[in-house]
C-alpha cells in the first residue's frame, strides 16, 4: 500500500466537494476505458458505458456542458453504466468518468477522456393543420427562430403567392399575396430562410413563364422586396428549387419548353445583395427531376443521369463530382422522386431517392469524405408522388409512400436503424394520391412539418 495525494469526493447539492488525503490508498489501476455515450439513439436520456477497473470500488459520473467546460459531479455508482435522464432533448453534453477506491477516493489523474452525448424527444403527432386551396406549395423552417416554418404557395383559382407562418403554434398570414404564376404548373413556387427572413422564388406569368424571387422585409408592416428576373427573359421554367449557401440565395429550374414528361435543361441561378442576379455556368444536365440542396458553402444537385445512375454534383466555380463522388448505377427514378437536404449540425448530406426498378426507398449520407447507405427495409409504392427528405442533429428523416398500407409515412434514422413515426388520424387514415410531399425539420423545437396535396388542398400535421 503506498501513501499518495488522493482526492475524497462528497456531493453537496450539485457541487462537489474535493477533499485532500494523505491515507494509504489501494488505488484502481487506471480510469476507466472505453467509455461511450449514447448520442441521439435515446429518447429523453443518455446513456455512458465504460470497460471495469481492476481495484475500483466505485466510479464517479461527471459532465459538462462543452468539451473543455467545467465538470461537475452528478452521481457515482458501483457498475459500469449510467443513465442520464436530467437532459434536455437534442443539447450535448461531455461526460468524464473516474474509478474511485471503495471509500470514494480518486486520484485527480485517473479521469477518462471526454465523451460526448445526446438524447431525442419523445414526439407526438397533433393535426392542426391548415387546408388550402393550393396546387403548389414549398416549405423551409426557420433556422434563426425554434419552431417556425414559413409556407409558400400559390392558388391555382388566384394566380397569386401566398405566405405564411407556423408561430406560436398556429398559422399566421405573414404579408398580402403577390405576384401572378401559374398555379398548375409543376414546381413553381420555393422557399428557403435566413436569418429568420424567407425568400420565395416563383414562376411568374405576367413575364411569360420566366422566374423571379422575392424576399420578406421585416419591421412593423412586413412587405415584400422584389429581386427581380435572374435575366431569363420569357423563357418559362418549372420546378423551381432554391436553397442558401452561406449568404448567397441559389436557385435552380428546369427549362419548361419542352414537355413535362420529357428531359430538360437545368439552369441554376445566383444573388447576392451586392451584386445581384448572375447565371452560373450550365451543370450540363438534361433531366426530368431532381433536387437543389448545399453543404454548407456551396450549391449542391442531385439527379439522375442518361444512364440511369444517380449523381451529386457540387458547385465551385463549376459543377463537378470530386467533392462529392456519388454513383448509384441501374435507378430507374420517376419524375419527382430525388430530394437532398443538408444538416448544418452533423455537416452531412442526407440523399434519398426512389428506386422504381426494385421499388426501393435509397437513402445515404455523406459526412464529408465517404457515402453511407442507410437505406430502410422498405418498399415504396409506384405512383406515390414525391419522396422528401429532411434532416436535424445528424437524423434523417424522410416522407415517402409505403407500398403495403398505401398511405404516407414518415422514418427517421436512429443510429443503427429506422423508426417508423405514427401519424395522427388525420393523415393516417388517408389513401390515395398523395402526390406532392414536402417535409421541414427544426429539432430544436421538436417539430416535423409533412406536407401531402390531394386533389388542390395542402394538409399538414405537426409533430412535436
Amino acid at each position: 500500500m503506498s501513501k499518495k495525494m488522493v482526492l475524497m469526493v462528497l456531493a453537496v447539492g450539485t457541487s462537489i466537494l474535493l477533499i485532500s488525503s494523505c491515507i494509504g490508498l489501494v488505488s484502481p489501476v487506471s480510469a476507466p476505458g472505453e467509455v461511450a455515450a449514447t448520442q441521439g439513439t435515446k429518447e429523453d436520456r443518455i446513456i455512458i458505458t465504460w470497460e471495469p477497473v481492476k481495484r475500483a470500488g466505485v466510479y464517479i459520473v461527471y459532465r459538462a456542458d462543452s468539451k473543455n467546460g467545467e465538470y461537475e459531479y452528478i452521481a457515482s455508482t458501483d457498475g459500469t453504466a449510467y443513465v442520464d435522464v436530467m437532459v434536455a432533448p437534442l443539447l450535448h453534453y461531455w461526460y468524464r468518468i473516474a474509478a474511485a477506491d471503495y471509500l470514494g477516493r480518486v486520484e485527480s489523474e485517473k479521469l477518462s477522456p471526454a465523451v460526448e452525448g445526446w438524447s431525442i424527444h419523445v414526439f407526438s403527432w397533433s393535426g392542426t393543420a391548415p387546408v388550402l386551396g393550393a396546387a403548389q406549395f414549398d416549405i423551409a423552417a426557420n433556422t434563426a427562430v425554434p419552431g417556425e416554418v414559413f409556407l409558400a404557395w400559390s392558388s391555382e383559382g388566384e394566380s397569386a403567392v401566398n405566405i405564411e407562418v407556423y408561430r406560436g403554434g398556429e398559422w399566421q398570414d405573414v404579408a398580402e399575396s403577390f405576384g401572378i404564376t401559374g398555379g398548375e404548373v409543376p414546381g413553381s413556387v420555393s422557399v428557403a430562410a435566413i436569418g429568420g427572413i424567407p425568400y420565395v422564388a416563383y414562376r411568374d406569368e405576367t413575364a411569360g413563364g420566366s422566374f423571379t424571387a422575392a424576399y420578406l422585409n421585416g419591421g412593423g408592416a412586413p412587405v415584400w422586396v422584389q429581386l427581380g428576373s435572374a435575366g431569363q427573359g420569357t423563357v418559362p421554367l418549372r420546378e423551381i428549387e432554391s436553397t442558401f449557401a452561406g449568404a448567397s440565395f441559389y436557385v435552380a429550374a428546369l427549362d419548361d419548353s419542352e414537355p413535362e414528361t420529357a428531359s430538360s435543361a437545368v439552369t441554376v441561378f445566383q444573388y447576392d445583395s451586392g451584386t445581384g442576379w448572375q447565371e452560373l455556368p450550365s451543370p450540363g444536365l438534361s433531366v426530368s427531376g431532381f433536387s437543389l440542396t448545399n453543404d454548407g458553402s456551396a450549391p449542391v444537385v442531385a439527379y439522375q443521369n442518361e444512364t440511369d445512375s444517380v449523381v451529386v454534383l457540387r458547385y465551385d466555380g463549376g459543377w463537378t463530382d470530386t467533392a462529392v463522388p456519388f454513383s448509384y448505377a441501374a435507378a430507374d427514378i420517376p419524375d419527382g422522386y430525388i430530394d437532398a437536404n443538408f444538416d448544418m449540425v452533423s455537416n452531412a448530406l442526407v440523399l434519398a431517392f426512389y428506386d422504381s426498378a426494385v421499388a426501393a426507398l435509397k437513402v445515404f449520407t455523406f459526412n464529408g469524405s465517404d457515402w453511407l447507405d442507410i437505406s430502410p427495409p422498405v418498399t415504396a409504392a409506384p405512383g406515390a408522388g414525391t419522396v422528401s427528405v429532411s434532416s436535424d442533429q445528424g437524423i434523417p428523416y424522410v416522407f415517402y409512400k409505403d407500398s403495403e398500407s398505401n398511405r404516407g409515412t414518415v422514418i427517421r434514422y436512429q443510429g443503427i436503424s429506422w423508426q417508423t413515426i405514427t401519424q395522427s388520424e388525420e393523415i393516417d387514415g388517408v389513401t390515395g394520391q398523395y402526390n406532392l410531399h414536402e417535409l421541414a425539420i427544426d429539432a430544436r423545437q421538436y417539430t416535423i412539418f409533412a406536407f401531402a396535396r390531394e386533389g388542390n388542398t395542402i394538409n399538414c400535421d405537426i409533430y412535436e
